[in-house]
């Protein structure tokens, strides 16, 4: 008989475990999707055309010409 309410006390204890790591596994998903909504918006906000670098190439250009001063 006490094998059996042990049997039993193990197993509410292992629910208990899956529970958790089910909350656990809740929260990353969560953390994740977070994330990759804020990288979309950074990189819609990027492609309207702000300065800096943008992923599309109409980023502005500079170009420096190197002019002789003349002196020896």
């Amino acid at each position: 008989m006490m094998f059996m309410g042990c049997l039993m006390m193990g197993g509410t204890v292992l629910s208990l475990a899956f529970g958790g790591l089910a909350v656990l596994a809740g929260k990353a998903l969560m953390t994740s999707m977070l994330a990759l909504m804020m990288s979309l918006m950074g990189a819609m906000s990027n492609k309207k055309g702000h300065a800096g670098y943008t992923a599309g190439g109409s980023g502005t250009t500079y170009e420096v010409i190197n002019v002789p001063s003349g002196r020896s």
